[in-house]
């Protein structure tokens, strides 16, 4: 092609790129003024989240508050779960996200007790889990979290909701994802998935 012609195409290349770029902005902003302006729902969901008082929580705990889990206008009855000593550390969290008022939160729980956490649970992020030391290989951090999640599988198979959709993070979360499968899946619809890039899981 000559260079007249090279010209005009990156031009028009140009000109196609920012109108696109203007039509998906404006689609974006129609759908954020939609989200704003809708009422937020009368009935809430039960999110449960594992390791509360962790840094990783710590980090997700406020990004649930505004929305970014199920949407800004889905009330939620908020649970933090963790273990009995780390319950100040969740005190303090829920001190910070009543302080931050955000309009979507109904309930916020902090529990320690496995059944009281899980019950009518919709949505589950298991993050909590003994994190690998050195020296550890990956049987030794299995055989460590195993007792955690065994504890909690049980509690979700009696007390969380039959349609409860659950993520695993804690590692190693494959392992762990396939426990609960074996614990939670009788008779109900519930959907487990597990947080790992290198192998993504698909729903069951």
């Amino acid at each position: 092609l000559s260079p007249v012609c090279l010209g005009s195409l990156r031009r028009a290349a140009s000109i196609n790129a920012e109108y696109m770029g203007k039509e998906v902005e404006q689609k974006i902003d129609e759908h954020d003024e939609k989200s704003t302006n809708s009422p937020i729902s009368e009935t809430p969901l039960r999110v449960v989240v594992s390791g509360a008082a962790g840094q990783i929580c710590y980090s997700i705990l406020f990004s649930i508050g505004r929305g970014e889990l199920l949407g800004p206008n889905q009330m939620i009855d908020l649970v933090l779960l963790d273990i009995e000593p780390a319950m100040g550390a969740v005190k303090g969290v829920m001190m910070e996200l009543t302080d931050c008022a955000f309009p979507i939160i109904n309930n916020l729980i902090g529990t320690c007790d496995y059944e009281e956490a899980f019950t009518d649970a919709d949505i589950c992020l298991l993050i909590g889990a003994f994190p690998r030391k050195k020296g550890m290989v990956r049987a030794d951090l299995l055989k460590r979290n195993a007792g955690i999640f065994k504890g909690q599988g049980e509690a979700m198979e009696k007390c969380a909701k039959k349609t409860c959709k659950t993520l695993v993070v804690g590692n190693p979360c494959q392992h762990q994802r396939t426990y609960l499968l074996d614990l939670c899946t009788k008779n109900s619809k519930r959907e487990f998935h597990s947080n790992d890039p290198v192998r993504p899981t698909p729903c069951v």
